[in-house]
């Protein structure tokens, strides 16, 4: 976007500045000008401050050219608009009626109630300039999309003069027309003779549109004017991701494939969303999170990518869009992995006719629980099985936690220690042994 000179809405308070180069002298006592320019929002008309040591009674402004001090008008129809007499704010009720525009240097002569009398030369400036005017900016559409990012605008441009106030069409006048960039791009455009303007736009993201007049060489004197903003929405095309993986349910150690595809919503339809990037993450449920890939589709839209988790959780496939009509959509799919654990030792042997001794060993690849337990179960058939005892836990012991323990069984049969699965941990059984 453009910059705008800090003239836009404090124009005659600027030409004060440029006039007035050397501060106004005060008396000790009597009559003295603070500040003389036109008022910002109607600048056919002028404002001054002033104070004095009795009420101000009389006010007189002359007009002049900086140049040459030639006069061109005075003025003394001021009331009190703020503060007191002997220390307020005076505007002129109605604007100066003046041959030509442009700036004016302003001297001021004062009268106070004690007579005391003084005139303040280059107390101000006055912004006879005419105000730019727009008429309602007009788009053809004020939703745009993948197919259609053209818009087109329309407005006029009319000035309005400071004394008069009489509005009249601004032809010739350079504009430009804000547009909803990142990069803040604008489009140029000259007024007509009857003030009105066309551009054509082409839209890269969801904003507002509005155009802006602030001087030019062909209006010098013609101070600045915006007009209303347009906004204008995106209608983004829709995407849709699938996602996969070939195995819900892990060892810890092992590896899934992620994979799935990409579709949109292209102007000729659904269509495989080619060439375009994924980014496959990993979260926990506890919100660890881990980025996977970042992929590039194939010519069908899929993607895939191989890991190994060591933690149940979620994978998110994100279609990443770069672009602003296209929408960013996610698929998610989880994966639930289990710490592996394995019984590579049992042993039973009976110790009398109704005791069975036992010893075995629990295997854990990574993680171990604690606290937890075995089951030893006994069967007469082999098919059917009775937990008859839940074995202590010992010591670690070449790698494994050993546990031991009686039962009470006096049948012969077929013997087993088993894991139960819980919580992240796979179940086991070890081999089956027999007892006579």
């Amino acid at each position: 976007m453009r910059v705008k000179s800090t003239a836009l809405f404090g124009l005659s308070t600027v030409l004060f500045t440029l006039v007035a180069a050397a501060p106004v002298a005060h008396a000790a006592a009597g009559p003295t000008v603070r500040w003389a320019h036109s008022v910002d929002t109607d600048l056919g008309r002028i404002t001054l401050g002033a104070r004095s040591d009795s009420a101000i009674t009389e006010i007189r402004t002359h007009l002049l050219s900086e140049a040459t001090g030639e006069e061109f008008a005075v003025v003394s129809d001021f009331t009190l608009t703020a503060g007191t007499p002997d220390d307020g704010t005076w505007e002129t009720a109605t604007p100066v009626l003046l041959d030509r525009l442009g700036g004016y240097r302003v001297d001021v002569e004062l009268t106070d109630a004690d007579g005391d009398h003084v005139l303040a030369e280059r107390a101000g400036g006055l912004a006879y300039f005419a105000t730019a005017l727009f008429d309602p900016l007009v788009v053809d559409r004020t939703t745009v999309d993948h197919a259609n990012r053209h818009v087109t605008a329309t407005g006029r441009l009319r000035s309005r003069h400071p004394g008069t106030r009489e509005v009249t069409p601004l032809g010739g006048a350079a504009i430009w027309l804000d547009l909803p960039y990142p990069d803040f791009d604008w489009v140029d455009a000259v007024t007509a003779a009857d003030g009105t303007f066309t551009a054509d736009l082409d839209i890269k993201y969801a904003g507002r549109v509005q155009a802006f007049f602030q001087f030019d060489d062909n209006h010098p004197h013609v101070g600045y004017g915006e007009s209303n903003p347009v906004q204008i929405a995106v209608r983004q095309s829709e995407v849709q991701v699938e996602a996969r993986i070939d195995r819900a349910e892990i060892d810890r150690g092992g590896s899934v494939l992620v994979s799935g595809q990409v579709r949109w919503e292209s102007p000729e339809g659904w269509r495989p969303r080619t060439n375009s990037a994924v980014a496959v993450t990993f979260e926990t449920p506890t919100g660890g999170w881990r980025p996977i890939g970042s992929l590039t589709t194939d010519a069908d839209g899929r993607f895939e990518v191989a890991d190994a988790p060591e933690r149940t959780g979620a994978y998110t496939a994100t279609a990443v869009s770069h672009d602003p009509f296209v929408a960013q959509r996610n698929a998610k799919v989880d994966v639930r992995v289990f710490e592996p654990v394995s019984v590579p030792l049992f042993t039973a042997t009976r110790v009398d006719t109704s005791t069975v001794a036992f010893t075995g060993r629990v295997d854990f690849a990574y993680d171990s629980p604690s606290p937890f337990s075995v089951d030893v179960e006994h069967s007469v058939d082999g098919q059917r099985w009775q937990r008859v005892a839940t074995a202590g836990v010992s010591t670690h012991h070449n790698g494994g936690i050993e546990f031991y323990g009686r039962a009470p069984v006096g049948e012969p049969g077929s013997w087993r220690a088993r894991f139960q699965e819980t919580g992240r941990f796979r179940g086991a059984v070890s081999a089956v042994v027999v007892v006579g």
